[in-house]
């Protein structure tokens, strides 16, 4: 061979890499589940494994210990809450507080702040319901927010006087208010009393009749209303004030009148109210309308009140103005004299 010849070298072959297998897939595939499915797996898990947040997914707990005994419920409920002190009101009740006897068509309780006007007023209607003398009842307020607040949701209201098995269901949105005996009470506004025109009742609740804007006109409507029943009855609370048809209430026949005071209930409110509202106010003109439900004559301040005008009176002529020419005529007296 020579020198200057290369050597011949077989081209290297190039190795074949071997493909690894394909690893397979270990995990299962959940089934797709319906809906209904879902909700079936759902419910099994939590009832007989527990809470899970997926419903494929099952996390398998060990059962729980069986319990000594059966379980205690945390009230009894063999506690017949119908006879309890809080909502026995023929127990607390004081005798001002009671139903009138006798035929009478209005109850006008004119009281003064805390007597317990509200929770008279809804302890009534609900005798009237349970005893099935009013099935459709008309909550006449000054606005519908007063009515919402005090007569139906507050304190003293309708929701709060029936124990929870009697208790009525209240539909803000339709402002009614309906009992599990199908009795229905209607919420209306003072400030929208054209609202009383079509409705009809068996009985009636206003409070504070005083303050509305319109008082002749909203108790005219209602009166149009008031055409069900044998006897439809009307119960008003509310804090005297000294307006002309509040006094025309008071005098006709069909109306039975109660009267009190705050000192009446002082058990029932806050001692510092006792000593730093009502001893304070005690000896004024305000307290004797707010604290002890006097219909005053006027207000502080007035120079004439209403029993020294004569609305019947003739009408004195007003005397005539006097003319262009006639005053004229005074400017060159006036004039002539400087």
């Amino acid at each position: 061979m020579k020198k200057n010849q290369r050597q011949y070298k077989a081209p290297k072959q190039k190795k074949k890499k071997h493909k690894q297998p394909e690893k397979q897939h270990t995990k299962q595939i959940p089934p797709i589940l319906t809906a209904q499915e879902k909700g079936r797996a759902y419910l099994h898990d939590l009832l007989n494994v527990g809470f899970v947040k997926n419903p494929t997914q099952r996390i398998q707990k060990k059962p729980l210990p069986a319990m000594a005994g059966p379980i205690k419920p945390p009230i009894d409920l063999s506690i017949d809450l119908s006879i309890e002190p809080d909502y026995d009101w023929d127990a607390q009740a004081r005798e001002s507080q009671k139903l009138p006897q006798g035929d009478w068509q209005v109850w006008l309780i004119m009281a003064g702040r805390g007597f317990g006007k509200t929770r008279t007023g809804a302890e009534t209607i609900r005798r009237w319901v349970f005893e099935k003398h009013c099935r459709r009842l008309a909550l006449v307020a000054e606005n519908e927010l007063d009515g919402r607040q005090v007569m139906v949701e507050g304190v003293s209201g309708l929701l709060a006087v029936h124990p929870p098995e009697d208790r009525p269901t209240f539909y803000p949105s339709r402002g009614e208010v309906l009992w599990p005996n199908g009795a229905l009470a209607t919420l209306f506004s003072a400030e929208a009393y054209e609202r009383l025109r079509g409705p009809q009742f068996d009985g009636a609740w206003v409070d504070e009749l005083a303050k509305f804007a319109s008082m002749e006109a909203v108790w005219d409507q209602l009166m149009f209303g008031l055409r069900l029943g044998k006897n439809p009855q009307t119960i008003v609370t509310t804090t005297p004030r000294p307006v002309p048809f509040l006094q025309t209430l008071m005098e006709a026949q069909t109306t039975v009148i109660t009267r009190g005071s705050s000192y009446e209930n002082a058990a029932n409110l806050a001692p510092t109210f006792v000593t730093q509202v009502l001893d304070k106010y005690k000896g004024t003109k305000l307290g004797a309308q707010e604290i002890f439900a006097e219909m005053l004559s006027g207000e502080e301040g007035v120079l004439w009140e209403d029993d020294m005008i004569d609305y019947d009176g003739p009408l004195e002529e007003a005397p005539k103005k006097p003319t262009g020419r006639y005053q004229w005529k005074n400017f060159f007296v006036f004039c002539m004299s400087l």
